[in-house]
């Protein structure tokens, strides 16, 4: 033994003393939860970006879709008030309620 530390030796990192290293996939930890991560300067693993990206996605696709659904409501009413304030519309409402006043005075 030297004064730096235990004798050096040919093998690279010490790890003929270990016997083997482990594999890179037993090493892999499982994904954290995105709120711990964002913001925090912490990369994210390949299963991390993956989850993010399908989260962001989804959340795009839902503003898309009520965006799309309040589109088709607006265009509806407008249909509607157009139809409602049409001059055919108008008429015939008027001429109902001409006929129904002058069958209420005969009465």
């Amino acid at each position: 033994m030297n004064c730096a530390g235990e004798e050096i030796s040919n093998d690279l990192f010490g790890q003929g003393e270990q016997g083997g290293s482990a594999s890179t996939d037993s090493q892999q930890k499982a994904p954290r939860p995105l709120n711990e991560i964002t913001g925090t300067g912490i990369v994210q693993t390949e299963e991390e970006k993956k989850k993010a990206e399908e989260e962001i996605r989804r959340k795009k696709e839902a503003e898309e879709a009520a965006a799309r659904q309040a589109a088709e409501e607006e265009r509806e009413r407008v249909k509607k008030e157009k139809a409602e304030n049409s001059f055919g519309t108008k008429a015939v409402r008027g001429l109902k309620n001409f006929f129904k006043k002058m069958v209420e005075e005969e009465e």
